[in-house]
This record gives C-alpha cells, sequence and structure tokens, in this order.
C-alpha cells in the first residue's frame, strides 16, 4: 500500500480548476489580439504548431518554464552547482547571469552515486575509451559489438537469472521500439494505467490491441482479460494469439512498487507473458539489488521479459532487456533499434559493467552493498519525516522516488522556486507529463547523501511547507510514518569516515513397362555411324568457331555501327537485343554450315539432328534424370571458381551463366523476357545441334561410346572460353551427351540444356528460390518438432509468433554469424574482428580467442573522430572529470549543462537555424520528436524507402500518412494533389497541415535526396519538409553542412533538420534544428526530451569538438582535409567498384555504397569471404530490406587512405569471381566514366 494518495480534496481541486480556468481564459484573449494584429510568418502556411498543446506550450509553459532545463555544472552527485538563469525577454529567453548556487541534489536519478568519479570505475572506463575509442559509429548488427558488451551481457543475465541479456544506447528505446516486436498482430496487450510513457509509446506503436487496466490494480486486470478472452479478436472474434501484461517495478512518477505476485498470479492463471519494467528498481531494490523480484520475493522465471535501464542506480545511459535466449535472438533478428541504431557506447558500457561489478561485490569489496544499504536507510528515513511533517507522499517504503504532491500550478513554479532560493535542486513535474489535477514534486534519494543532508533538506521542507501551503498529507500522512516505524532505520548514518578510500555419382531410372507387346528396346539406342572422318569433323568446328567470332566481333558491330547505333551502349533493353540477335545469327550459321558441310551425306547425316516425338517414357525420364544433377554441378561451379585463380574471361565467355548475371542486373520486365528467350529457346538449339547432333556422333564412330561422350562435353566446356567454368561445364556436357546417346534424340539434351540456362535465371534473378527451399525445410522441421518435443511452458501460447519468429528460427540462424561480429579497439580504417564459431547447431556463437587485422568498411565514421584525436580527446577526458558520466537525469530536470547549451548554439548557428535540440539516441530523434508535429489531422507524406526510425515515427503519429514512391517529387505532387481534394478521412475537412519527410541520403541506397524537387512541391502547396541528415551532414557540401549546401538549397526553405551524432562526429545522440518555437514546443512536449535521459556531457563535449574542426573554429584546416578527403576516397571507390562491374547504388560523393547481391546464400558467403581476407563490411538483408534486395553496405571514411582502397577493391575482384557477385555488368563500367574528376593522391 502507498504512502499518500493522488486524488486532491474538492477544496484544493476547484482552487486547480480555477488557476487553469483564468489562464485558459486570459490566453484566449491574448491569442485574439495577436491574431488581429499579428502577422503570420509563413504566408498562406498552416501553423506548424497546432492544438491545446500549442496553446499550452505559448500561454501556459512559457510562465514557469525557467522551473525546467535547469543548467547544471559538475556531476550529479549529493550536492551540485545549478547556473542562475534570468528571463530577458517575455519570459521566452532564458539567459545565464554567469552565477552558480550551490545545491543539494534531491533530484538526479543518481541511487546509488556512481555518476560522479569512482576510484574503482573511473580508471577502468579511461581504459576502455583509450582500447575502444568514444563511439563505434555503428548498430549492433552490423560492426557495434565488443567483448566488452558481450561481457556486460553475460554477466548482466546471470545476475537477472535469465538466460541472456541485450543491451540498447537508450534506457526510453528499449521499451518504445522492443516492445512493439513482440506485439505482433493478433497480440492482446494490457498496460497499467500510470506505465512510463516510453511503454505507452510502444505499445502505440505495437500493431496488436491495447487494453489499459486500473493502476496497479490485478483485480481489474483479470476481469478484462476475462473479457477479452470471451471476446476474442475485434471483427474476427478468433483466440488471441498471446497475452501480454505490462507493468513497472516502481513506477517513475508514483514511486510505487508493482503488486507483482498479483500480476503473477493472474498472468499465470491465464497463460499470459510479463513484460516488466525495472528502470527504477533494479540496482535500487532487493538486498542485492536485484530489483523488485527480490524484494518481493518473486522468481525472475515468473517475468518473461526483464527491462531496465542504466541511466539510474549505474550511472550510465543506455536500457537492456532480459529473457530465455530464444527470445533474445528474436530481438537480434528483428528488432529495430537493435538492426539500426547505434550501438552503446564503449565506455559507457564499461562504467555498466564495473558498477555492476562493485554491486555484486565481484570487486573483491563490500562497497556495493554498503550502498544499496544506505540507499534503503536514507529513503525510508527521509519518507519518514515527510510523512511526519504532513506531506502527500506517494509511493512505497524501500522506494528511492518520493513525489510530493502539489495539486495547484501556481504552487507547483512558487515551490521549486524557493527550494532553489534556498539551495534544494528538486524536480517539479506537472501537465502534460501528469495529469491536470496531479502536479507534484519528485523527490530522488541516492546512497551518495549523508544524514547531515537529508536532514538539512528536511528542515528547508518543513519551512517551504509553511510558506507555500503544501502539506497536503494531514493526520494520515502522520499515522503512516507512526505506524511504519518498524520498517524505517531511523539510526545513526552509515557514512564512510571522511578520507576513507571507496575500493579497490548416377545410375538410370528402370523404363516403365511399354504399352507395345514388342519386344523391350534395349537399353541403349545405337548411335549412327557417320561416313565422314575426324578431318571432316575438326574443319567443320573450326569453321563454326570463326564463323562465331566473326559474327560477334565483325558482322554485328559492323552493321550495328551503319545503323547509328553505338555498339558498346550500356542500356540493357540494347544489350539484351544485341545478344538476342547473335544468337539468332548463331543459329542460322550453325544450320547453315552444317548443312552446307554435310550436303553430300544428307540422307545419313538427317538422322543425327532427329527430333522423334518418342513415348514420354523414352526422354522425359532421362531428363528428368539429368536436371537433377543441376544442384550438384552448380555445387561443382562454386567449388570450381574458388580453387581458379581469379581472372577476366574472355570474351564471350562464362555461357547462361553469364548472361544471367547481365539479365539480373537489367531493371525492366521487356529486358528480362528477352533474355529469358535467348537463353531458354536460343542457345540451347544450335548448341546441341552442334555438339550432340554432329560431333558426339563423329567422335563415336571413331572411339567407344563413353569416350565420344567425354571429348565432346570437353570441347563444348573449351569453347566457352571460361577457364573457371571448364569443370562444371564438362560435367554438364556429360549430361547432354548421355541423354543425346541414349535414344539418339536431340529433344531430350535440348529441353535439357534449356533447363540448365531456366535454372541458372532462376537461381540467379530470383532469390525467392532460395527463400522458398529454406522455407519449405524450415515447415518440415517445425512439424517433427511439434509432434516430438515437449513445449517448454505447458499451455502457453508460443511468446515469439508468426513469419518473422520462423524467419528467426529457420534462416537467420543459418547466417547469423555474419551479424553481431565482436570488434576490439575503435573503429578506425582498421580495426580487430573476434572469430567465432558455432558449438551447437549454428545457434550460440562463442569466440576462440583469436583476432583478424581487417580493414574496416562497415562503420559509419566518416571523419575518422571515433578514434582518438589530439583536439577532440584531451577535452573530452576534461568535460569527464569535471562533469562525470552521466546526468542521471532527462533534459527537463536536471539533465543540462553548459556543455549542451554551448553545443546547441554552434549547431544552431552551423546550420542556418533559430535554435537547436539534443536528444540521447539518433533512432530516437526520429522515431519520439516527428510524432510531437504530426497531430490528429496532418497529412504526413513520407518517402517509400525511408530509415526504419521514421518509419517507427510516421506509425507513432496521430495524422494520416501516405507514401509516395522513392524519391520520387512528381508522385509526391500526384498524391499530395488528391490528398487536398478528398481532405482528411471521413470527415473530408481540410488538412490542418502537411509534412513531407525525407532523407538527405538513403542510408539503404547511398542516394541523395531529389531536394530541390521536394522544396518546390512543398512551397506549391505550403507543407513543411522533415529532412533526415543522418548520414549527411559533417559528410556532404563544401564545408560539412550536409545536402542542402551540396545540392545549393538553402536551409531555410527546410523547416526541421534532423541528423544524429553517431556518423560523422564520432559520438552518439542526435539533434533536430528549426525555429525557436517549434524547439521550444518540442521542450514542452517531447517525450524523449521529457523523460529520456539526457546526453552525457563527454558526447557532448566529444560533438562540439568534431563541429569546431569541422567549421576551422580550432584554428586549423584539418576539417576542411577531412571532408575533401572523404570525398574524394568516396568518388575512387565508387568508380573502383563500378569498373569491376558490381551494381552499386547510391550517386557521387555519397560515402554510403550498397553493392547488390540479392540472394542470401551470396550475401553470407560473401560476407565470410569478405571477413576471411580481412575486409570488414556490413551484409543487409531482410527483414531490413525487402527479400529480394540483399545488398553489401560499404562506408567509407576520411581516415582510408589510398593504399587501403587499392587493397579492398583487390580484394572485392576476387570476392566478386568466387561468388559471382558482377551484376552491374557494362552498365556499371559505363558509369564508372561518369563521375567528378578524381585528384591524385
Amino acid at each position: 500500500m502507498g504512502t499518500g494518495t493522488l486524488a486532491p480534496t474538492l477544496k484544493h481541486a476547484l482552487l486547480a480548476y480555477a488557476t487553469w480556468t483564468i489562464l485558459y481564459i486570459f490566453g484566449l484573449l491574448r491569442d485574439f489580439v495577436r491574431n488581429r494584429r499579428g502577422k503570420a510568418s509563413f504566408k498562406g502556411y498552416a501553423p506548424i504548431r497546432q492544438d491545446f498543446e500549442d496553446f499550452f506550450t505559448r500561454r501556459i509553459y512559457y510562465r514557469i518554464h525557467d522551473v525546467f532545463n535547469c543548467p547544471v555544472k559538475g556531476p550529479p552527485s549529493a550536492w551540485m552547482d545549478i547556473i542562475e538563469r534570468t528571463p530577458v525577454n517575455r519570459q521566452k529567453p532564458l539567459m545565464a547571469t554567469g552565477k552558480i548556487k550551490r545545491c543539494l541534489n534531491l533530484g538526479s536519478y543518481n541511487y546509488l552515486g556512481f555518476a560522479s568519479s569512482d576510484p574503482y570505475c573511473t580508471p577502468r572506463v579511461l581504459d576502455t575509451l583509450s582500447q575502444h575509442g568514444w563511439s563505434l559509429c555503428s548498430s549492433r548488427a552490423d560492426a557495434g559489438t565488443t567483448p566488452v558488451h558481450e561481457e556486460l551481457e553475460r554477466e548482466l543475465a546471470s545476475f537477472l537469472g535469465k538466460q541472456a541479456v541485450l543491451t540498447c544506447g537508450m534506457g526510453f528505446a528499449t521499451n518504445s521500439v522492443f516492445l512493439p516486436v513482440l506485439a505482433g498482430p493478433g497480440t492482446l496487450v494490457f498496460s497499467d494505467a500510470l506505465n512510463h510513457v516510453s511503454i505507452v509509446t510502444g505499445v502505440r506503436a505495437a500493431k496488436g490491441t491495447v487494453r489499459v487496466f486500473d493502476h496497479n490494480d490485478p483485480v481489474h486486470l483479470e476481469q478484462l482479460l476475462r473479457q477479452a478472452m470471451l471476446e476474442g479478436q475485434p471483427r474476427t472474434h478468433r483466440p488471441w494469439k498471446k497475452v501480454i501484461i505490462v507493468v513497472e517495478g516502481i513506477y517513475s512518477m508514483e514511486g510505487e512498487v508493482v503488486d507483482l505476485a498479483g500480476f503473477v498470479a493472474v498472468a499465470k492463471k491465464y497463460k499470459a507473458y510479463i513484460w516488466l519494467d525495472e528502470a527504477h528498481s533494479i540496482g535500487a531494490m532487493g538486498a542485492t539489488g536485484r530489483g523488485v523480484c527480490e524484494h518481493l520475493g518473486v522468481s525472475p522465471a515468473d517475468i518473461d521479459v526483464l527491462m531496465g535501464t542504466f541511466s539510474k542506480s549505474f550511472g550510465a545511459c543506455g536500457g537492456y532487456v532480459a529473457a530465455n535466449k530464444d527470445v533474445i535472438d528474436y530481438f537480434m533478428a528483428q528488432c529495430p533499434a537493435h538492426l539500426h541504431a547505434t550501438a552503446m557506447t564503449p565506455p559507457a558500457v564499461q562504467m555498466v559493467l564495473s558498477a555492476l561489478r562493485l554491486i555484486t561485490g565481484a570487486d573483491g569489496s563490500d562497497r556495493g552493498a554498503h550502498k544499496l544499504s544506505q540507499l534503503r536507510t536514507n529513503a525510508n528515513y527521509f519518507r519518514s519525516r515527510l510523512l511526519h511533517m504532513g506531506f502527500n507522499v506517494l509511493g512505497d517504503w524501500d522506494s528511492p522516488v518520493m513525489p510530493i504532491m502539489i495539486f495547484q500550478l501556481a504552487k507547483l513554479s512558487a515551490t521549486s522556486h524557493e527550494m532553489l532560493r534556498l539551495g534544494v535542486a528538486v524536480v517539479v513535474v506537472g501537465f502534460p507529463a501528469t495529469p491536470l489535477l496531479t502536479s507534484r514534486m519528485r523527490v530522488c534519494i541516492s546512497a551518495s547523501h549523508t544524514r547531515q543532508d537529508l536532514d538539512y533538506a528536511l528542515q528547508l521542507f518543513d519551512y517551504v511547507a509553511t510558506k507555500c501551503d503544501i502539506r497536503y498529507g494531514g493526520p494520515r500522512a502522520k499515522a503512516l510514518a507512526d505506524g511504519a516505524s518498524n520498517l524505517v532505520f531511523l539510526g545513526p548514518a552509515d557514512s564512510p569516515p571522511a578520507g576513507q578510500p571507496l575500493g579497490p555419382p548416377n545410375e538410370w531410372v528402370p523404363l516403365a513397362p511399354s504399352d507395345h507387346p514388342s519386344s523391350p528396346p534395349p537399353a541403349w539406342a545405337p548411335l549412327p555411324l557417320v561416313p565422314w572422318d575426324l578431318a571432316t569433323t575438326a574443319t567443320v568446328l573450326a569453321l563454326w568457331l570463326l564463323g562465331f567470332w566473326c559474327l560477334a566481333y565483325g558482322a554485328l558491330p559492323c552493321a550495328l555501327a551503319l545503323a547509328g547505333l553505338d555498339p558498346g551502349s550500356p542500356a540493357p533493353v540494347f544489350q539484351a537485343l544485341r545478344h538476342l540477335a547473335l544468337d539468332v545469327a548463331q543459329l542460322a550459321l550453325t544450320l547453315g554450315l552444317l548443312g552446307r558441310a554435310l550436303r553430300e551425306h544428307a540422307p545419313r547425316a538427317r538422322g543425327l539432328f532427329a527430333l522423334r516425338a518418342l513415348p514420354l517414357s523414352d526422354w522425359v525420364g532421362p531428363a528428368l534424370a539429368g536436371a537433377a544433377t543441376f544442384p550438384a554441378i552448380h555445387a561443382v561451379h562454386r567449388l570450381a571458381v574458388a580453387l581458379t585463380v581469379p581472372g577476366v574471361p574472355a570474351p564471350g565467355g562464362g555461357g547462361g551463366d553469364a548472361a544471367a548475371r547481365a539479365l539480373l542486373g537489367s531493371g525492366d520486365g521487356a529486358t528480362r523476357a528477352l533474355w529469358f528467350f535467348m537463353l531458354a529457346a536460343c542457345a540451347p538449339v544450335w548448341e546441341e545441334a552442334m555438339f550432340r547432333g554432329f560431333l558426339l556422333p563423329s567422335l563415336a564412330t571413331h572411339m567407344p561410346r563413353w569416350a565420344a561422350v567425354l571429348a565432346s562435353a570437353a570441347v563444348f566446356a573449351c569453347v566457352h572460353f571460361s577457364r573457371e567454368n571448364f569443370l562444371p561445364l564438362l560435367l554438364l556436357g556429360c549430361v547432354f551427351g548421355a541423354a543425346y546417346s541414349h535414344r539418339a534424340n536431340l529433344l531430350p539434351c535440348i529441353l535439357l540444356h534449356s533447363l540448365w540456362n531456366v535454372f541458372l535465371l532462376v537461381s540467379a534473378l530470383f532469390a525467392y528460390t532460395s527463400f522458398t527451399l529454406l522455407y519449405i525445410f524450415g515447415q518440415f522441421r517445425d512439424f517433427f518438432r511439434k509432434r516430438w518435443s515437449k513445449a517448454s511452458l505447458k499451455g502457453y501460447a508460443p511468446i515469439r509468433q508468426d513469419y518473422e519468429d520462423f524467419y528467426t528460427r529457420r534462416m537467420y540462424y543459418r547466417i547469423h554469424d555474419c551479424f553481431n561480429r565482436p570488434i576490439t579497439g575503435p573503429p578506425s580504417s582498421w580495426m580487430d574482428v573476434l572469430e567465432r564459431t558455432p558449438v551447437n547447431r549454428q545457434e550460440p556463437l562463442t569466440t576462440t580467442g583469436k583476432i583478424k587485422r581487417c580493414l574496416n568498411l562497415g562503420s559509419y565514421n566518416y571523419l575518422g573522430f571515433a578514434s582518438s584525436d589530439p583536439y577532440c580527446t584531451p577535452r573530452v577526458l576534461d568535460t569527464l572529470s569535471q562533469h562525470g558520466w552521466s546526468l542521471c537525469s532527462n533534459r527537463a530536470d536536471a539533465g543540462t549543462t553548459p556543455v549542451h547549451e554551448e553545443l546547441e548554439r554552434e549547431l544552431a548557428s552551423f546550420l542556418g537555424k533559430e535554435a537547436a535540440l539534443t536528444c540521447g539516441m539518433g533512432f530516437a530523434t526520429n522515431s519520439a520528436f516527428l510524432p510531437v508535429l504530426a497531430t490528429p489531422g496532418t497529412l504526413v507524406l513520407s518517402d517509400a524507402l525511408n530509415h526504419s526510425s521514421i518509419v517507427a515515427g510516421v506509425r507513432a503519429a496521430k495524422g494520416t500518412v501516405r507514401v509516395f514512391d522513392h524519391n520520387d517529387p512528381e508522385h509526391l505532387e500526384r498524391l499530395l494533389r488528391t490528398a487536398l481534394v478528398e481532405g482528411q478521412p471521413r470527415i473530408h475537412r481540410p488538412w490542418r497541415k502537411v509534412i513531407i519527410v525525407v532523407e538527405g541520403i538513403y542510408s539503404m541506397e547511398g542516394e541523395v535526396v531529389d531536394l530541390a524537387g521536394f522544396v518546390a512541391v512543398a512551397k506549391k502547396y505550403k507543407a513543411y519538409i522533415w529532412l533526415d541528415e543522418a548520414h549527411s551532414i559533417g559528410a556532404m557540401g563544401a564545408t560539412g553542412r550536409g545536402v542542402c549546401e551540396h545540392l545549393g538549397v538553402s536551409s531555410a526553405d527546410i523547416d526541421v533538420l534532423m541528423g544524429t551524432f553517431s556518423k560523422s562526429f564520432g559520438a552518439c545522440g542526435g539533434y533536430v534544428a528549426a525555429n525557436k518555437d517549434v524547439i521550444d514546443y518540442f521542450k514542452a512536449q517531447c517525450p524523449a526530451h521529457l523523460y529520456a535521459t539526457a546526453m552525457t556531457p563527454p558526447a557532448v563535449q566529444m560533438v562540439l569538438s568534431a563541429l569546431r574542426l569541422i567549421t576551422g573554429a580550432d584554428g586549423s584546416d584539418r576539417g576542411a582535409h577531412k571532408l575533401s578527403q572523404l570525398r574524394t576516397n568516396a568518388n575512387y571507390f565508387r568508380s573502383g567498384l563500378l569498373r569491376l562491374g558490381f551494381n552499386v547504388l547510391g550517386d557521387w560523393d555519397s560515402p554510403v555504397m550498397p553493392v547488390m547481391i540479392f540472394q542470401p546464400a551470396k550475401l553470407s558467403a560473401t560476407s565470410r569471404e569478405m571477413l576471411r581476407l580481412g575486409v570488414a563490411v556490413v551484409e543487409v538483408g531482410f527483414p531490413a530490406t525487402p527479400l529480394l534486395t540483399s545488398r553489401m553496405r560499404v562506408c567509407i571514411s576520411a581516415s582510408h587512405t589510398r593504399q587501403d582502397l587499392d587493397y579492398a577493391l583487390q580484394l572485392f575482384d576476387y570476392v566478386a569471381e568466387r561468388c559471382d557477385i558482377r551484376y552491374g555488368g557494362d552498365t556499371a563500367r559505363a558509369l564508372a566514366n561518369t563521375g567528378p574528376k578524381i585528384q591524385a593522391v
């Protein structure tokens, strides 16, 4: 039972309503006057900020905004320095006066005091910083895993009593992005009415059905659950696929401990799963800090998913999910935050790991146990004294979170101002973070507080309570304090003495019975004897070869030239028509030459080319038997390529396989139909007429049948002029020869030849084949598993369901060694990759202890700042020593330092915007900020290939979303015109505003946005533009200002600029930049600003230092040199890849180069081969990309030398031959000459 109540008395409720009513009326009057006299900043544009939230920001929030976003100086210890600010213009801009006040810190989540400098943690963090750098500039699925990450996840899983753990770079995103992965269609999600906003964001983004139960009430949950199970899914009334109950360990705004035993009982009764958010309880509750499970005596095995954050008790940033290994593997294969968001920085991981070892005593001391004991003592002492004073204190005993109810808005700001004046820093929380009538002051207790600190604070609380009249607890509060005195340790403080250190081969299938009663035919039909000698055979063959070369390299090019056509045109349709014309000419040449040379033997020769319609069993059986050898021959082909010294095939080499590659590189259906007709209908006829119809009988007259088959097959293989294809073509020729000699009929071998070419097309063109085979075999395995295995949870629906789960188990596990590769050291131009081997059914991967030095072409470290830098690193270390590792607070509370404000000012100036606002995670900068603007009545137009974070943001938005074709302003305009005519759905009212969302550089395509086209459409229809510059800021443009500078578009034409710091800046986090009104709106309304932990001060300093280098504010030209070197490297490497015949997406100057691979088997083979050769690249396939568009993504850095790039191009050439991934062909080679002139190095 909690110690306070959320409900105000009637008197206080009336007073609170009166305050809000007065403010609302006067606000409406001021808006009326402004609308009559004021001028719109954008003539004809709808306001980008609308509805009551905007009204609240302007007319209410600005009155009290000085109590939020207070800048602090130094780490969030027991005491910290607050920087004084004063309003200079109508209460809106707040400026620092230069004065500092030393305040007792009762607002930060630094529960165990680890955010300050620590003799055990800090040296280890600094060592990790020097070894791995500040940021990995990559997601966990790419090159964002280090041994420190793996070590933390192992130890944390053991600490929590779970099989596996997965970390995330931001605590807020651990709920908002991971939760929707489990809550798919057909899932019923029950969420507590007072769950944290990150959970609310997560369940809104989920595709399941959400029900809300009364706060911390298992009885009401059971009533809703029983009713939902009776009704079934909406509309269909089918049973639910699974049920998930989501609760918090300690409710962050109420300080209450969850009734976990009650929820577990309901979950077991109805076979539901439990998701437990332990953000505020892990490391703060329980005898050994294992959270509310330990505190309440509930086994962690009864909780299906444990979630927590590292920004409270661990003094760092980020979060985690802990569950069974199958669930964690599912997250690794499906969760966007794992696949796309930047990994936790290595120093942050080391900070958490060191704090965890202190808590568990693995450091060899009892400091962790002492901190846990001190935290409980301090929390209960302070709660007891507040209750004795008559405060209405929410929460439970042992909880370090103590919300004190204030109810009225005026008293909220007055209390905050008075507490700050007296030297106590507290957090005040009101609307929209809480309901209108439940404003409160939230106190957070730390183990670093001494008894003297708490007594001092209590004296001031008593004074302020009298002055502001906020004793709303009354006699009930005092009675609660007296009744629980036996639970409260009221003895002397256990603070350590001053100065004490704090620790330390194939047979023929029998023929079916004949329908004719005559004697059965012999197993082998005799081949006809030819009347000519071997000299005639050799002459015909030589003339045939000469005619082929004359056609291919003389007659056809000359004919095209005389017709005014360019024989070397790279157009796919032209290339297909040219090859088709060559095949038709070759067919005519073959038939004409054989007819002329064998004219005197015509009656005998005609039998050689029989196409007899024998019974099906005489030719279909051999044809099918031959076709059964195709997969084996194809495998031999791959092996032969691997054993052959790489070289460029002679012109015309490769046969159907080479043509299949060209077909795969073509884009339209007509071109592919031409290639298909040529390979399946033309080529098999003339090739079989020559090699089986003429050559095989000619040789069989003078040698044994088997030798003739082998010799004709050898000639067949040789004339393809392909060294690496000789062995498979030899085997293929033997199969075709056997099919012909079985009944002396060309029909089976022509059919087989055609099937072989179609097989190549299917295997090379349609990646569906691979997925279909995997799908069928996977379904068989699942069928037998369900028949013979036992469920781990009797009666429970699987927590992992649908195709995504099937993909994880039956496809992802086959190639999962290509992802999440651990590295050691910073992501420089070269990096060390740890070797891993599967130890059980390809599922668990363990490191062998071996390290391979690899050329890094996988990280987003575009300018090389993630490595140690002589300008940036010392400043980061100074900031770390001054402000500590983490602020353990959000920006609205105590998460702002002068470094944050300085970065935002300089970043706004750099981008040409009025203001900027930072966020602790780049992924969340889209997914959490975008829904704030996309309110009901908003039309959001999003590019079809926008990043996953944008997709998450528009899904969470309350507006209407339309998707236009990728990078196509014309299609956007057609959609926009139609939407404007139709109006809003159902009501057909005009749209309140229109937002167009695009990327600067599309991260999976490497293409630069057609920004001028989109700006023209936006201006024409008065729409706003949201531009994601994650991959372009600091990497594009003459001075690194992104695609606006690169394309010559004014930044004033872009309404909201968004970017991340995990690419060019070598750090973590993100930003939005816009007009000041929009930024203020975000400060008042955005959940990621109000609730998520702020960017750590060292990360902010890293970005600030890198920004000054880019702009030249450091007094050098290093930044300009890095930008020039990046462009030179990117264009040089793209040109090299195109010359090698790769299908490379993207534009010139873009450092992102996706190389198309298409097939999942080749995806893994390419990745493994590249790693074996010492090149680290990123492989991207389903679900990150559509099923048929797997690719290898290359990222270039300014830190790469020309020797690095040449070495990489040599290895790419080798791997392209071995894995057969040249899908660009002549088109790519022609494009290589269209790029900018590349500087000599």
